[in-house]
């Protein structure tokens, strides 16, 4: 079994790869072609969550650019900022989440170490 502390560290990391796959897609918005990461979250056997990243196979907007006088298809990033904020709000507050497991989980062991002191 898992403690509520070890559940919530393996939370955090879970966040934490998640804004990484955030700020990955905001930083290559504009960078042709480009695939959006996104995170999927499993249950481990042992408890707790591992998060999982993965490429979104959606293309992107194809739009003509001039390329030596020539017009070519160009497929832009298949980002979309709206998607990246709400991801990112939602890592945010997951976050959050797993700070105050940890906290509460300090409160009652300092509680208990009151009551047997």
């Amino acid at each position: 079994m898992i403690s509520s502390v070890q559940s919530a560290l393996s939370g955090l990391q879970a966040s934490g790869a998640r804004l990484s796959a955030v700020a990955s897609n905001v930083a290559n918005m504009n960078t042709e072609g480009y695939r959006r990461t996104r995170v999927l979250f499993e249950e481990q056997k042992t408890g707790g969550v591992l998060a999982v990243p993965e490429k979104v196979d959606i293309p992107g907007l194809s739009i003509p650019v001039e390329v030596r006088s020539e017009l070519e298809m160009v497929e832009q990033s298949a980002t979309d900022p709206a998607r990246e904020l709400s991801d990112m709000r939602q890592a945010r507050i997951m976050y959050q989440a797993q700070l105050k497991t940890i906290t509460a989980e300090k409160a009652m062991e300092d509680s208990v170490l009151d009551i047997t002191a």
